[in-house]
């Protein structure tokens, strides 16, 4: 059981008696090892030896989000991830790794996650400051993303993972007809968070049921653009990664309105 505000982890035994209290501060029942100090934390997650019966190995692996502030004790350290080893027999503590980014310090008063991500890098929610970090198991920084404003964005928890985004919106274009070459024109094409498609195709003509096929490209981000012949009218398809990929969609749903060029 994790209790913020007295800094401490404790575990109970299944007759409610209390086996030990793990104190960030001063240990508690256990000898606190250089850089272990710990306050204010969130998500504390003990690693298991055997996650199916959950037994507790006597050398217990442990990580949290060490907030190290709060709202009435706050801007001095600065908030961290903590990886730590806790030897239930030795009762010392030991620091495996504190995961900080020196060039970013943040200072969370509540709130906040630790992950371990499959390829052992540590992906960071941090509550009340609207950061995401993720760090390498060496402790150097891979990403940061702000997602808001410093004042009034905040999250419980945040996790990383594959993402499959199925919109069930068209696809968009846009068509700029103010190039130096009056028989072309340029479409931008764009489909606001689709994951499952790799190629557009585009479709002219003079009439609604006269469209056909001008040309092909492979998406480029979030928006792609080509230059094509000038057309009265046009539409777009997203074409999915292995036919119909993971979205499952019904025919027309990856097709964009069509478009009148004036």
């Amino acid at each position: 059981m994790s209790s913020r505000y007295t800094c401490s982890e404790i575990l109970i035994g299944r007759n409610g008696s209390v086996i030990w209290r793990l104190s960030g501060r001063d240990g508690g029942d256990f000898t606190l090892g250089a850089n272990t100090n710990f306050c204010y934390q969130h998500d504390i997650r003990p690693i298991y030896s055997d996650p199916k019966t959950y037994k507790v190995p006597t050398n217990l692996t442990m990580h949290l989000h060490d907030n190290a502030n709060c709202p009435i004790d706050n801007g001095t350290t600065p908030t961290s991830g903590l990886l730590l080893n806790v030897n239930q027999e030795t009762k010392q503590v030991s620091l495996v790794k504190r995961f900080q980014n020196p060039a970013n310090k943040l200072y969370a008063t509540a709130q906040g996650s630790y992950q371990a991500l499959p390829d052992n890098n540590v992906f960071l929610g941090h509550g009340y400051i609207p950061w995401l970090e993720e760090f390498a198991p060496n402790g150097s920084i891979v990403q940061t993303t702000q997602f808001g404003a410093v004042a009034g964005q905040i999250s419980y928890r945040a996790f990383k993972q594959p993402w499959v985004g199925c919109p069930l919106t068209p696809p968009a274009v846009y068509v700029d007809t103010l190039v130096d070459n009056a028989e072309n024109m340029t479409i931008y094409m764009s489909w606001n968070g689709a994951t499952e498609y790799d190629t557009w195709v585009v479709h002219g003509g003079s009439a609604n049921g006269k469209l056909v096929m001008i040309e092909n490209v492979a998406k480029s981000g979030f928006e792609t653009s080509l230059t094509i012949p000038r057309t009265p009218r046009l539409k777009v398809q997203a074409v999915m990664k292995h036919g119909k990929g993971k979205c499952h969609y019904t025919k027309g749903q990856n097709w964009s309105p069509v478009i009148e060029v004036y």
